[in-house]
């Protein structure tokens, strides 16, 4: 028998390549092992072509290196042996197809001379191999929303020693957050927003009430347990964190839900941001008191990829140790699903699922005479900026950055590219840095347009149920596009990242009535439990109907190294230190800059040098709220597994620590 003439590597290699195309499409056609919710056929495409291209290159490259230099059919015949270790579902098909290919490769050379394929056959094979990964990389991914795990049943009613009926003394209570709200937004008239415009109409509102903190955690944490923001001692996302017991046995903590159980309420919560789906997790708990806590997490099969790749493909096969298989997961993730493209897909039409789950949780609750208290927290207008049709473009079509073309995941390189613009030319990022903010700016009205339509549909749903029914609309904190140098929320406290909307409708609530002064947050808390009967001894605030209260008492907010006091519309900013081995109550307190916010709401005109007076008496106000400061007494934050990646997404780095 004549042995076939020996070709060249490059031949041998392409050949190899082309080997791996048959079962490589059967194992995507089949998709075996595959569980996930979505069929993810780019990205499965990459791992199993690459996977199987570079086994084949390396085990050719092998045989040539020892001379064994089979011919180009056998070659192909080895490429279809390692793909066919992938279709076979694990490493043991894998040894037993390399074994049989092998024999018949390199055993039978009769089998080679009848399945013998023409030369020119062998490179074309071979580039569609490469082409297969090279095209999945290049197409467009998946845009349309995840997946999100359905949320847990309501649990039967329990059995309470208080037994009160619904009705205007015992109202339903609807608490709505909305997070990264500006107050000043829902003023403009230029943005129309019915709905929210109806309810301020029938209750009392705050032109701008004062968030406790420039972040979502601490503003969350002070009104849903209705402490003071430094009885928490909480300055960011990432700062140290109160347990429950510290904070119960230190004031006595009770959270806003146990109180409105302990009057015989239902109590529940949706929450559309992934920071208080995972608080739960921690020691301290903003569930506490809720029968049911609805995350409202989203499904990401990225990492039902990761497992799959790792147990099917040679890409996962080819990186055994740990340090090798976290680079190579690293490279593909961003690679497949960059930074624009994973933050955009868990937030499209986050509003419709948070409305949704929230009208189902008020049908379940409704179902008894018992009153409800409903927490629910809309991530909206929370970047990405992606508002869905009939909004999207509407506000930003006219304000579109050249280099821009306004397409959905042009929000993410726009964030981008704004703060480069501000680290390099300082200020605002100059002409380009005030063209990207007012794009921005746009995209992010378009938000506020749609969840204002989500919201109307939540109310028309309380509406439809008939039930007296006291609703607080707020925010948790605002929002910046470049101005005084902040992109996003966290790094300053000027109006724009602490001021934020608060309405207040229903039974007790005179309709149209502007409240007076700067309210808390902590003060809509304290006003909930007063309106409802429901037990406010100990907790913090004064009630928003009631005349204005303690004279001496100052509006608190903070952040990582600083504060800002504000009252009779002066506004004070301020550094506040501690020493390395922090002592409850020692710290200094430098003024940095006063406002005459009536004068300047826009915070230009330093007027501390002026009114040296006022400087003092604001200073001494603070002095007075942080001697209860509980940061000294927290421990260092110690962060779980995957915490720091979800903050890293949401946008806030681990130089933000306390």
């Amino acid at each position: 028998m004549t042995e076939p003439p020996r070709r060249s590597a490059p031949l041998l290699l392409s050949a190899a390549l082309g080997g791996t195309l048959a079962f490589g499409f059967l194992d995507l056609l089949f998709g075996f092992g595959w569980t996930a919710a979505e069929p993810m056929l780019r990205e499965r495409a990459f791992v199993v072509f690459l996977g199987n291209g570079v086994a084949a290159v390396l085990l050719t490259l092998l045989l040539l290196l020892f001379r064994r230099r089979p011919s180009p059919t056998g070659a192909y015949l080895l490429g279809m042996a390692l793909s066919l270790g992938a279709f076979c579902a694990g490493p043991a098909g894998t040894w037993a197809g390399i074994a049989v290919f092998l024999a018949a490769a390199f055993g039978a050379r009769s089998i080679q001379t009848r399945l013998r394929l023409p030369d020119p056959v062998f490179p074309l094979l071979g580039l569609l191999a490469l082409l297969v990964p090279i095209v999945s990389l290049l197409s467009p991914g998946e845009l349309r929303p995840l997946p999100v795990r359905p949320p847990p049943p309501l649990p039967a009613a329990p059995a309470r020693s208080t037994a009160v009926a619904v009705g205007a003394e015992r109202p339903d209570v609807l608490l709505l957050v909305a997070d990264t709200l500006r107050a000043d937004v829902l003023l403009d008239p230029a943005l129309p927003t019915p709905n929210l415009d109806r309810l301020r109409q029938r209750g009392a509102w705050s032109p701008a009430a004062v968030a406790p903190s420039n972040q979502t955690l601490p503003s969350h944490l002070s009104l849903l347990c209705a402490l003071d923001i430094e009885k928490l001692g909480m300055r960011s996302n990432l700062s140290r964190w109160p347990s429950s017991e510290q904070l119960e046995q230190e004031w006595g903590m009770v959270t806003l839900a146990e109180r409105f159980a302990a009057a015989g309420y239902r109590t529940a919560a949706v929450s559309s941001n992934p920071l208080l789906s995972h608080v739960p997790e921690r020691g301290q708990d903003l569930a506490e008191g809720f029968e049911a806590w609805d995350p409202l997490e989203v499904v990401d099969p990225w990492w039902e990829l990761i497992a799959w790749k790792e147990r099917q493909t040679w890409y996962g096969w080819l990186a055994p140790v740990e340090p090798l298989r976290r680079a190579v997961n690293f490279t593909l993730r961003r690679a497949l699903y960059p930074p624009d493209r994973s933050t955009y897909r868990p937030h499209v039409e986050e509003g419709a699922r948070t409305t949704s789950t929230a009208v189902a949780r008020i049908a379940g609750l409704a179902a008894g005479t018992r009153p409800y208290f409903l927490f629910v927290n809309y991530y909206d207008p929370h970047t990405p900026y992606i508002a869905p049709p009939p909004y999207a473009g509407t506000e930003s079509a006219a304000a579109v950055p050249d280099g821009y073309r306004n397409r959905p995941l042009d929000d993410f390189p726009a964030r981008v590219e704004l703060r480069r613009r501000i680290a390099e030319d300082g200020g605002e990022g100059g002409a380009r840095g005030l063209e990207l903010g007012r794009f921005l700016r746009a995209r992010y009205r378009e938000e506020v347009l749609y969840l204002d339509q989500m919201v109307g549909e939540l109310l028309d749903a309380v509406e439809r149920g008939g039930r007296p029914t006291l609703v607080l609309f707020t925010g948790d904190h605002g929002e910046m596009f470049g101005d005084r140098g902040s992109v996003e929320h966290s790094t300053t406290l000027f109006e724009g990242e602490i001021a934020v909307p608060l309405i207040l409708a229903g039974p007790g609530v005179p309709p149209g009535l502007e409240l007076a002064g700067a309210p808390e947050l902590v003060d809509a808390a304290y006003t909930l439990l007063r309106l409802t009967g429901a037990p406010a001894r100990g907790a913090d605030g004064r009630h928003l109907l009631d005349p204005p209260g303690d004279p001496g008492r100052v509006a608190l907010s903070v952040m990582r190294s600083g504060i800002t006091v504000r009252k009779d519309g002066w506004k004070l900013h301020a550094v506040v230190r501690y020493a390395e081995e922090p002592v409850r109550g020692e710290f200094e307190l430098d003024a940095e800059q006063l406002y005459d916010l009536g004068a300047d709401p826009g915070e230009r005109n330093d007027l501390s040098a002026a009114h040296p007076e006022r400087v003092e008496e604001l200073l001494a106000a603070a002095r007075e709220r942080l001697q209860r400061d509980l940061f000294p007494l927290l421990p260092a934050r110690e962060f779980r597994p995957g915490e720091r990646k979800r903050l890293s997404d949401l946008g806030y780095v681990a130089g933000e620590e306390e």
